[in-house]
């Protein structure tokens, strides 16, 4: 009967002690996000481009279209994020909307054309919008367009990037594909 008081008494004495100290009023830092302190590049989390991507369901490509024209490139063009948002916006649109299938060429086009201005794009939105034009636009357009996005890009990738060769062995499968079309297409 002792030794169990005796190890109940133990218990309790763990049981207390090894209870965690209560929390110290002391100030913590909290860093938060806002585009004046952001990382170069970073998208902030305010930017209306994340309603689309959470909630594509309340929206049209037409109200994603207009967003990226209106706001993104009027609006965001001095932020030091514009081009990742002009590319993540594009993407978005292609990849989330019914853009490809109820857009009229015109759009297509413009949207074309802005990947080949990004640096960087995502190859496979490219060659969805490539693929679109392909009805429309003559062999040896598409064939330049795919050329040049590879050129500009092999030169951005092995000028600007730290670890040229990290980045190809992540994504150089898909600049394979964009290689592969410019010389098919001709």
């Amino acid at each position: 009967m002792k030794k169990s008081f005796f190890l109940f008494f133990i218990l309790i004495l763990l049981a207390f002690g090894c209870q965690q100290n209560p929390p110290v009023d002391t100030p913590s830092m909290i860093n938060k996000v806002s585009a004046s302190n952001i990382a170069a590049g970073v998208i902030p989390a305010d930017v209306k481009m994340h309603d689309y991507v959470f909630n594509p369901q309340n929206y049209s490509w037409k109200e994603v279209d207009a967003y990226y024209r209106n706001e993104v490139l009027v609006k965001n063009r001095n932020d030091s994020y514009f081009n990742n948002l002009r590319k993540t916006t594009i993407g978005i649109l292609v990849n989330q909307f019914d853009f490809l299938e109820k857009a009229d060429l015109k759009e297509i086009e413009f949207y074309a054309n802005e990947l080949q201005a990004v640096d960087l794009p995502d190859p496979n939105v490219f060659i969805k919008v490539m693929n679109r034009l392909k009805d429309q636009w003559p062999s040896t357009q598409i064939a330049a367009a795919y050329q040049s996005l590879y050129n500009k890009n092999m030169k951005f990738i092995h000028e600007k990037l730290n670890d040229p060769q990290d980045y190809l062995g992540k994504s150089g499968e898909s600049w394979e594909k964009i290689k592969g079309f410019a010389s098919t297409e001709k």
